[in-house]
């Protein structure tokens, strides 16, 4: 899909909204102990989740947080250990902490090291990071690839990956079964409604995956990529409403794309149909609902003019 795009000018009310949510990049996150052995900690900003594991002789680290304070608090926190990073997809917010673990040992998916093979994970880096003003060192590899459905080790830990393409081009599930911990990537929000970069056709079937692994899984925790951490009750209740969104856009879409209806009226369509949550106030500024229009254009190879401009802080 082409998306044309022009950028409007900001009032004064969106340019201090913009410096209040910027100002929030250098506050540090909450930190909680989860067991003796996992720590979760979440940024201020877009509520980001990051979890530390920490075993006699190695460490994992599961994502990060869009900050720079909490990002060298996890890193300071497992000291020299030996350390594992595990990346469920490879948007700035998931992977901005590999340049502080100069010697740790990165896994993604294929798509997820297409991402950073590509320099495009870490162009978007700089330069969002830039605009928050934040250091974020944006030198980013991967040391190991791992596809949905496998299964690997991590020292003494056990991993087992499910397929979660959509939100983004890339994406895994990661449950770790010693901990009983499912990260989940950005699905299964309940701080927000689905926000989808990629494939909303793909999204709504890897939430459907996630949905299922949930059962089969039994995690003590699912950690989505932000908000709250949920039971598995929680956890589904999130999915199955976000199931039904996801369900009613698609049908929407289809019906403006039979229709020959414009790019706007099948814009407006799309946007009408009642999200199941509303999303946090520094999510919502990347206009979640107007990605959802445009991944429904893109999985129909349409052509869409949208007059927008994303601008991440």
């Amino acid at each position: 899909m082409t998306t044309q795009t022009t950028r409007p000018v900001e009032s004064n009310a969106a340019e201090a909204r913009t410096a209040t949510f910027t100002a929030k990049a250098t506050t540090p996150g909450r930190r909680t102990e989860l067991s003796p052995t996992v720590t979760h900690v979440q940024s201020t900003v877009w509520q980001c989740n990051c979890i530390t594991i920490r075993r006699p002789d190695h460490a994992v680290v599961i994502d990060s947080c869009w900050n720079s304070h909490d990002i060298e608090a996890v890193r300071d926190s497992i000291g020299g250990t030996t350390t594992t990073l595990l990346i469920t997809h490879a948007d700035i917010d998931h992977v901005c902490s590999v340049g502080f673990f100069p010697d740790a040992h990165v896994v993604m998916s294929p798509e997820g090291a297409a991402r950073l093979a590509d320099g495009s994970a870490s162009r978007d880096l700089a330069v969002e990071g830039a605009k928050w003003g934040l250091d974020l060192r944006p030198n980013l590899r991967v040391d190991q690839v791992v596809g949905p459905d496998e299964r690997f080790t991590v020292g003494d830990l056990h991993v087992s990956t499910v397929g979660a393409r959509g939100h983004a081009f890339d994406g895994l599930g990661l449950f770790i079964e010693e901990e009983g911990l499912f990260a989940v990537g950005d699905y299964l929000m309940k701080s927000q409604h689905p926000m989808v970069w990629w494939s909303l056709t793909e999204a709504r079937r890897s939430t459907e995956r996630l949905l299922a692994a949930v059962g089969r899984f039994d995690p003590r925790w699912v950690v989505p990529g932000h908000g709250p951490i949920l039971t598995p009750q929680e956890a589904i209740a999130v999915g199955e409403a976000d199931l039904t969104y996801l369900e009613e856009v698609e049908r929407v879409a289809d019906e403006a794309h039979h229709a020959g209806v414009s790019p706007r009226e099948w814009h407006l369509a799309v946007e009408s149909v009642p999200v199941p949550r509303p999303c946090a106030p520094d999510i919502e500024m990347l206009s979640p609902r107007l990605l959802n229009v445009a991944a429904t254009f893109r999985d129909r190879g349409v052509d869409g003019e949208l007059t927008w401009t994303l601008n991440m802080a």
